[in-house]
């Protein structure tokens, strides 16, 4: 806490002893779970009630004290109005999502996470459920990433993520895309402009439910022309 030139500082640790960092700490398996999904909640309370993005979010800037994590480092942190925050957001997305799958935790997607963060239609009132079913859904794919999935990382890792609607160039043809049952692949702006998933208009239920709508869509889709297919060659 900064007033007036005056630095307050914390000491945290027990008996004179500093907490281990979350890279030291030695987790358990079931505890490393608990922990991670402890700090996805925190990766959205730092975006959506502290109005900030860490930017150097990773096993080495947080503490295990007590069964709980602290954040530390907190200095180089921007707030949103900072023209690259969501760049930045990724960036803490991937480090945590990599060090957690090395300790053997069915993380989510980098997406899934970001989405996590960013969505205003997450409420305190589903929140728990929302983050119930992402747990469900991480623990539905195997632990060992696929190369599709890999690229699909690096693709939104990359990909300009407008902050406004107003940014957005082509916002009908993404829109028609959606509505069509295509891929979603290259539209990641629908959680952080508040937007529904198909882009049919202003969001109201979180877009990581609607992500795992328009993906059963999809995989539907592709179910019916394979079989249309099928019946062809027959």
């Amino acid at each position: 806490l900064l007033r007036l030139h005056v630095l307050v500082m914390e000491f945290i640790g027990s008996e004179g002893v500093a907490a281990p960092r979350l890279k030291d700490a030695g987790l358990p398996l079931a505890k490393l779970c608990s922990a991670y999904y402890q700090l996805v909640r925190i990766v959205r309370q730092l975006y959506q009630q502290c109005r900030l993005v860490h930017c150097d979010l990773s096993e080495y800037n947080i503490l295990v004290h007590q069964g709980a994590l602290v954040i530390i480092d907190v200095s180089q942190a921007v707030d949103l109005d900072h023209p690259k925050a969501l760049d930045f957001l990724r960036e803490d997305c991937a480090h945590v999502n990599d060090f957690f799958r090395r300790g053997g935790v069915a993380v989510l997607t980098n997406r899934e996470l970001f989405d996590f963060a960013v969505d205003p239609n997450i409420t305190p009132e589903n929140e728990t459920h929302v983050l119930e079913e992402l747990q469900q859904r991480a623990g539905s794919r195997p632990l060992e990433r696929s190369a599709e999935a890999e690229v699909a990382d690096a693709v939104f890792q990359q990909a300009f993520i407008p902050r406004k609607l107003d940014e957005v160039y082509h916002y009908e043809r993404d829109r028609d895309r959606l509505a069509a049952g295509d891929s979603s692949e290259g539209i990641y702006y629908q959680a952080v402009t508040g937007m529904s998933h198909d882009l049919s208009g202003a969001g109201q239920r979180p877009a990581v439910l609607g992500q795992q709508q328009q993906q059963q869509q999809e995989l539907s889709g592709d179910l019916q022309q394979q079989q249309q297919q099928q019946g062809m060659s027959d």
